[in-house]
């Protein structure tokens, strides 16, 4: 008698995440549905909680990825991408190991992802933690980011595009579709810096500012404002914000911290460098 559960046409991805010698799996939607054999429905595209982490009867996909011992982190439904991270005990890990590639698919790391990878791994921040130790370089725990909720308890999910005059004569840049989040980070120095961010205490993200209370107050990443949507806005800012409300979605522990120092930039450059945050996406 087979004892193994079935997730119906969502059986392949549980076979291949059980099969896959890798603690992280940056997918795209066309390369899951390669995978499966047909088009994933319309909500996988339209709807952000159809990629939650539910294990209710109406999610057989869900169950599929838990089953095998994963979970989705990171899902942008503007660029179509996500990643699977493999769930040790009831601690989500992203590890060194490189995945094997999807048949006709690309391979997205190499051998120095893999390094940088085991380095950010090496000495993951205990949850009590108030400095990090990044490259050498002290990091003190600034706040932890938690999104303004809305009437479900959620994330609440903000949308401004439409608060812009120019709106219908100027294009979205390539984060500006959304959604996004608000959120506030109080206490913050105006001194320069540079700042990174962890999920689930891993690193994700490096960048610098000249003012650290501006960089992370309403007209920077805490609020998206209407014209940084469109091209020739501040398209970073849209970026960082879109993805912190994926990983308060799915529940994951935001943490901001900051180093204060006159001459930001060629720490940003080592830290990117070396342990190459998946945030990052421009190096």
């Amino acid at each position: 008698m087979n004892d193994q559960p079935r997730f119906g046409k969502y059986e392949p991805l549980f076979e291949h995440l059980s099969a896959l010698d890798a603690r992280r799996w940056r997918v795209t939607f066309a390369d899951i549905e390669h995978m499966l054999g047909f088009r994933l429905p319309k909500s996988a595209r339209t709807r952000r909680p159809w990629w939650a982490n539910q294990s209710n009867r109406s999610h057989v996909q869900a169950r599929a990825w838990q089953a095998a011992g994963w979970r989705t982190s990171m899902v942008d439904m503007k660029a179509e991408t996500l990643v699977f991270e493999r769930v040790e005990g009831n601690v989500v890990t992203s590890g060194s190991s490189r995945p094997r590639p999807l048949e006709n698919g690309r391979r997205r790391h190499g051998q120095a992802a893999e390094h940088a990878q085991r380095n950010a791994e090496a000495t993951p921040i205990p949850d009590a933690a108030r400095t990090m130790t990044l490259e050498g370089q002290v990091f003190q725990h600034c706040a932890r980011i938690t999104p303004e909720a809305g009437p479900d308890g959620g994330p609440m999910e903000d949308m401004p595009q439409s608060r812009y005059a120019e709106a219908q004569s100027t294009p979205l840049n390539r984060h500006g579709a959304g959604p996004f989040c608000r959120f506030a980070v109080p206490g913050l120095t105006e001194a320069a810096g540079v700042y990174a961010i962890t999920v689930a205490r891993r690193l994700v993200y490096v960048g610098i500012a000249t003012n650290l209370r501006r960089r992370w107050g309403p007209s920077g990443y805490a609020q998206i404002q209407p014209r940084n949507c469109f091209k020739g806005g501040q398209s970073t800012n849209c970026k960082v914000n879109h993805a912190i409300l994926a990983a308060a979605q799915d529940r994951l522990a935001i943490d901001l911290w900051i180093h204060r120092t006159g001459h930001p930039r060629p720490l940003e450059e080592r830290l990117i460098d070396a342990l190459a945050p998946p945030w990052n996406d421009q190096r």
